[in-house]
C-alpha cells in the first residue's frame, strides 16, 4: 500500500513566530500575534511590539537578565 507524505513548508512569517514562541515559552512569557501587533504577558509584565524584531529583543534581553553570562 503506497504511503502519502504531507509536506508544508513554512513561511518566513510562520517560522519567525515560532521562533519567538518558543523564546517566549522558556521565559514563561505568553505572544499573541494579532494583525500587526504581538502583545507579549506574563505575570508580571504586558508589552506590545510592532514588529518581531522588536519582541525578539525583548526576550533576548529578558533571557540575558535571567541567564547572565559570567566573563573570567
Amino acid at each position: 500500500m503506497p504511503t502519502s507524505r504531507f509536506t508544508h513548508r513554512l513561511t518566513p512569517a510562520q517560522s519567525k513566530e515560532i521562533a519567538l514562541q518558543t523564546l517566549a515559552a522558556q521565559l514563561s512569557y505568553e505572544l499573541h500575534f494579532s494583525g500587526n501587533r504581538i502583545y507579549c504577558s506574563s505575570e508580571f509584565h504586558y508589552k506590545t511590539f510592532s514588529s518581531y524584531e522588536e519582541a525578539e529583543q525583548f526576550l533576548i534581553s529578558e533571557r540575558f537578565k535571567r541567564q547572565p553570562f559570567h566573563l573570567k
